[in-house]
């Protein structure tokens, strides 16, 4: 027969409350543990159907407007100018010593996965100098030497444009490509006015030629003129809002007068003023107005030129080449003679861009 003492009953009961604690701890942690993962599977549920939403969302909107973001930007650049008063007759024809400086600045829109529209405003200096460009000792070149013209040019153009990315970006900005090529294409107005320095007689300061009407025109040609800006370029993300570019355009223009030079030398008496005159006829002059450096005329065309003074227009002073078989006239600076080719004049510009990334936070679907 067992026996128990009060020790004995004593321990057992304080077992017995043990089991009974450790039993509701697991029960409690288990039914914590329940309604962890409940709330887990309707966080899910939730998301899914969120996710259903944003899909149903994005493909009514195809390019959401949060990834229509828009920039804007400074440019510096440098703008080289083909036309009359170039080293040689080529389209190509440039000299870059006389590449001169550009600055601008423009907003775009993204519209597309490849797609920006935009404007812009610059301000594009070009110049050109026949005894710059021109080598007297060249059988072609010379000619444009003894022609003696020269211009600067500030075109203040606006202008509004398209670029093309080639590789896309269907999100939102911060996952552009690192480095994307495009190209660009649109349609500008500018306003120039091409100017020359006058001969020291006439206070040797730079002159407007487009009102001396130096090729005899009845009316000024327009200083407003259209262009067509065309070109490449290569953007590069050099932080998560900054994108810095280099793009290089060219503009197609509709005007031969960006350097006031395209037709013949006119009559004298049909141009309004000595200044008309002393600026349309220059190659008669011992210096370039310029530089001051003489200009050997006697090394180009030895024995074989003739300076020639209109007695009733003492202003417009030419040179007349003369034949080294006799007097017969082979080139001519004076009256009908030839000063430009009539073709269109034209200018690049290469740039260094730089441009700042608004992201828009657009309109978000509303969950509920």
């Amino acid at each position: 027969m067992l026996t128990f003492g009060f020790s004995q009953v004593a321990n057992v009961k304080w077992n017995m409350k043990k089991l009974f604690l450790l039993l509701v701890l697991f029960v409690g942690m288990f039914a914590l543990d329940f309604e962890a993962q409940a709330q887990q599977r309707r966080r899910q549920t939730v998301m899914r159907r969120q996710s259903r939403r944003i899909s149903t969302f994005t493909s009514r909107v195809k390019f959401a407007a949060v990834k229509r973001y828009a920039t804007v930007g400074v440019s510096v650049g440098a703008a080289n100018y083909f036309g009359d008063l170039v080293p040689r007759t080529s389209v190509i024809s440039t000299d870059f010593s006389l590449t001169r400086p550009s600055i601008g600045i423009y907003a775009t829109k993204r519209i597309h996965p490849h797609v920006e529209v935009g404007g812009s405003f610059s301000w594009i200096r070009i110049s050109g100098s026949d005894f710059r460009s021109q080598d007297p000792d060249d059988p072609v070149a010379k000619y444009r030497y003894l022609r003696n013209l020269h211009f600067r040019n500030d075109v203040k153009e606006l202008s509004l444009f398209a670029s093309y990315d080639l590789i896309g970006n269907n999100s939102v900005y911060i996952r552009r490509a690192p480095l994307n090529p495009y190209v660009f294409g649109g349609i500008g107005v500018y306003l120039h006015e091409p100017r020359a320095k006058a001969p020291e007689e006439f206070g040797g300061k730079w002159e407007a030629l487009r009102p001396l009407r130096t090729e005899g025109q009845t009316s000024p040609y327009s200083s407003i003129q259209l262009d067509i800006p065309l070109g490449i370029g290569v953007k590069y993300a050099v932080a998560t809002n900054f994108d810095l570019a280099f793009e290089i355009g060219y503009r197609i223009n509709f005007t031969d007068y960006l350097d006031d030079v395209s037709t013949f030398f006119p009559d004298p008496a049909d141009l309004p003023s000595d200044l008309a005159r002393a600026m349309s006829y220059r190659s008669g002059e011992a210096n370039d107005i310029l530089s001051g450096d003489p200009r050997n005329l006697d090394a180009v065309m030895p024995g074989n030129f003739t300076v020639v003074t209109n007695p009733d227009f003492p202003s417009a002073q030419y040179i007349v080449v003369k034949s080294s078989k006799g007097n017969a006239e082979t080139q001519g600076y004076g009256p009908g003679s030839i000063r430009g080719n009539q073709g269109k004049d034209f200018f690049i510009v290469t740039a260094l861009k730089l441009r700042y990334i608004i992201a828009n936070r657009g309109t978000a679907p509303k969950f509920r």
